[in-house]
């Protein structure tokens, strides 16, 4: 006798597409909120008061936490 599989790939294609599905909305809020944060980021941070160097420094940090986030929410 051959022996059959119980499963098949059209039992695990919806549920493929829906993780797909899924992931690239996460991915498109990260980039949407990076791409927004490059455009806002010396603004916002002039009107919270800062200024010079401390610029660069904050902004960077603020960015690296982004990062972070990201990473984080990547591997949850």
């Amino acid at each position: 006798m051959a022996k059959t599989n119980s499963w098949s790939w059209d039992h695990i294609k919806p549920a493929f597409n829906f993780t797909v599905l899924v992931a690239s909305l996460g991915y498109f809020v990260d980039m949407y909120d990076l791409v927004l944060y490059g455009i806002v980021r010396i603004p916002s941070l002039t009107d919270l008061g800062i200024t010079g160097d401390a610029l660069i420094t904050e902004g960077m940090f603020l960015l690296n936490m982004q990062m972070l986030g990201m990473l984080i929410g990547g591997v949850i």
